[in-house]
């Protein structure tokens, strides 16, 4: 039995499918852009097919070749590009997500995950101080990415009804880590690996701007248990992180590379997303732990150093 994982030669998907190889899964791919540098590591171990979510034969004539027993989907439109192209959002967000479900239904597949997002929420202003999960209701939707979001979960809970099948969403805070390009908050990439190779990074956003931040494997990691599980109790978790300000992010940057500079550019705008976040039913459920937030900054530098053949920082930095 294989895992299909959908967009997997993206930021967070290449990311999964490294830890399915190494946990011993058999993988299949279905990209419409593959990147197969991405997965070069890998790649020798892993089935890759071009092919579209916008297209249902496509997603079916993979699982009924390759003998799947579990989907992930990460075929979507950032937040950024939806709004500057609602369209396009509504073809991949909404009908290539519910293409998903339908082709998983079709064949028998009960097991399905996808990244919903806490953009469904809305802004944390709406909220004053009040601290998220997975009962509160969100608020009118402020971005087309974020409306999308809340039409997936409402299919996924109606498949999952009507059909008896297991189609669950992480709604992931803000992901960092190197290697991101993509969407409204592509800084939780660059504030460490813009330092990591000696460059500047600004933010558009005062030094106070909280935020709520979970890193690549952390996330890859919480997808992968939610695959394997041999069951999974509810159809949406957040994944939460660490809540911290972008001054905090940027001190823990300057503890390891002290000549790094950051600058600030308030915008006069919220980043549009919460950031109290209560991530105790995935914690709990799975016995899951975030990694430490400077452990994990320090990764990310170290990833950046490597892929631009630095030296990795020292452990004792």
């Amino acid at each position: 039995m294989s895992i299909l994982v959908i967009g997997g030669t993206g930021f967070i998907g290449s990311r999964i499918i490294r830890q399915l190889v190494q946990r011993g899964r058999q993988v299949v791919c279905l990209d419409a852009y593959p990147n197969t540098t991405a997965i070069r590591d890998v790649a020798n171990k892993v089935k890759l097919v071009k092919g579209d979510v916008v297209f249902i034969d496509d997603i079916l004539s993979v699982i009924k070749e390759n003998n799947i027993s579990a989907i992930v989907n990460l075929a979507y439109i950032m937040g950024a590009e939806s709004d500057a192209n609602p369209h396009l959002a509504i073809r991949v967000n909404v009908l290539g997500m519910d293409n998903v479900f339908e082709a998983a239904r079709l064949a028998g597949v009960k097991r399905v995950i996808y990244p919903s997002s806490i953009a469904y929420h809305g802004l944390q202003s709406y909220l004053g101080d009040k601290v998220v999960s997975e009962s509160d209701l969100g608020y009118l939707p402020v971005q087309t990415y974020s409306a999308t979001k809340r039409l997936n979960e409402y299919m996924a809970s109606k498949y999952s009804e009507n059909y008896g099948m297991e189609i669950a969403g992480i709604r992931a805070s803000i992901v960092y880590g190197h290697g991101r390009e993509r969407g409204l908050t592509v800084w939780s990439s660059h504030f460490a690996s813009n330092p990591a190779v000696g460059k500047k990074i600004v933010f558009p956003y005062p030094p106070s701007q909280k935020a709520n931040i979970v890193y690549i494997d952390d996330i890859a990691d919480m997808f992968v248990r939610l695959l394997l599980a041999p069951s999974v109790k509810h159809t949406i978790y957040l994944s939460g992180g660490h809540e911290v300000t972008l001054c905090d992010l940027a001190e823990v940057v300057k503890d390891l590379i002290p000549s790094a500079d950051f600058r600030f550019e308030p915008s006069g705008k919220e980043i549009p997303l919460v950031y109290r976040i209560d991530s105790s039913r995935f914690e709990q459920e799975f016995g899951f732990k975030h990694l430490p937030l400077r452990e994990a900054v320090k990764k990310h530098i170290n990833e950046a150093r490597e892929v631009a053949g630095l030296p990795a920082l020292g452990w004792d930095s």
